[in-house]
């Protein structure tokens, strides 16, 4: 009797073995976020069939994740490079697009598969030791009121999304039962105020990236243009304690973007597009409120606002952000924080002094 035919090993391995691929973009921490939601739907929507490796910008947000094989680089034998993109981006203002749509039908595509956007929030994971730490800025006034991130600033070569800088601290000067974290990075590249207030915590320049993703964690609030702390709002999860599924997020978002590509879920997003003739359909995607020239005379130069506003103080901004009233940020934070149940708030109970320590 014959032997009975059977598939070879090696063969049979190989078809089951998954598929080794590298995602890679060196774009803006924001993006790397954006990019998140497509590998999270690679691994969710094909479980097993893939080993994926990411070369990016933004590996500290990758920190715990349980969808990677740091093992993958481009090295590995047979592995497919895969270039992280959005080209919806260029139909966003006829289509309804989101930026987390954008990576995942680009990646898709690449790879030949199906993918669908997966759940909002909770794409970055965070470690149980992190759940387990106090945050810093409990760890600075003694007390766990909940707070507010406030990202004032905009990198110095891309002002188009600045909003005036005095209207920032109106706003913390208007919620003194508030209490805010400034964040930011210290740099030549970005501009952020030096806000003050006894309800006001300035951490800018002691966060790197992983920081900022717990820092945003275990807030309440996030106040910001169109971001990157903007996308930390609904990519990192809620913290438990404040008994809710999302967190605040109130963004000034003008008209440089239109607002179904950027707005987060459940944020307020102060946005003015349609009501100027610069983004009546859409956003204007400029770059710049005037020529900066020197040594940031780029591309960027031609890309300008067809409504800039000089402030007295000398700032330039657009006027879609000029728009933007502080009543009306301050009415956004509150509808948020006067309905939360929770007893330890920062105007309760006489908080301590706010010393901040050389590094958090």
């Amino acid at each position: 009797m014959p032997d009975q035919q059977t598939t070879p090993t090696s063969v049979s391995s190989a078809i089951d073995a998954p598929r080794d691929i590298l995602i890679k973009s060196y774009q803006s921490p924001g993006d790397i976020v954006m990019m998140m939601y497509a590998i999270k739907a690679i691994a969710t929507q094909h479980p097993g069939k893939f080993r994926i490796g990411v070369a990016t910008s933004g590996d500290p947000m990758f920190e715990g994740c349980t969808w990677i094989d740091r093992e993958i680089t481009e090295e590995t034998p047979g592995v497919q490079v895969v270039t992280g993109t959005y080209n919806t981006i260029h139909k966003s203002n006829e289509y309804p697009y989101h930026f987390v749509t954008g990576y995942v039908i680009d990646i898709a595509e690449q790879l030949g598969i199906k993918l669908t956007p997966p759940q909002w929030h909770g794409v970055i994971q965070i470690r149980d030791e992190e759940k387990a730490w106090f945050s810093a800025p409990r760890e600075i006034t003694g007390g766990d009121y909940p707070y507010w991130v406030i990202d004032a600033g905009h990198k110095s070569d891309f002002t188009a999304k600045a909003w005036d800088f005095r209207r920032y601290q109106a706003v913390v000067d208007s919620c003194p039962d508030i209490l805010f974290v400034q964040i930011g990075l210290i740099h030549e590249d970005h501009n952020h105020p030096n806000l003050v207030g006894a309800n006001l915590i300035d951490l800018r320049g002691k966060t790197d990236q992983r920081k900022l993703v717990r820092l945003v964690y275990n807030s309440f609030g996030v106040l910001t243009p169109v971001s990157y702390p903007m996308v930390l709002s609904f990519a990192v999860p809620a913290h438990p304690r404040f008994g809710r599924k999302s967190r605040g997020c109130v963004v000034v978002a003008g008209g440089r973007e239109p607002n179904h590509w950027q707005q987060p879920p459940n944020a307020q997003f102060l946005h003015t597009c349609g009501q100027l003739d610069c983004c009546d359909m859409g956003g204007c995607w400029k770059s710049r409120v005037v020529p900066l020239g020197g040594s940031y005379a780029d591309e960027k130069d031609n890309s300008l606002c067809s409504k800039p506003v000089k402030l007295e103080t000398g700032q330039d901004v657009a006027t879609c952000m000029q728009m933007i009233t502080v009543d009306e940020v301050v009415g956004a934070i509150r509808k948020y924080q006067d309905n939360l149940a929770y007893e330890h708030k920062w105007g309760s109970t006489p908080p301590r002094q706010v010393r901040v320590p050389e590094a958090v």
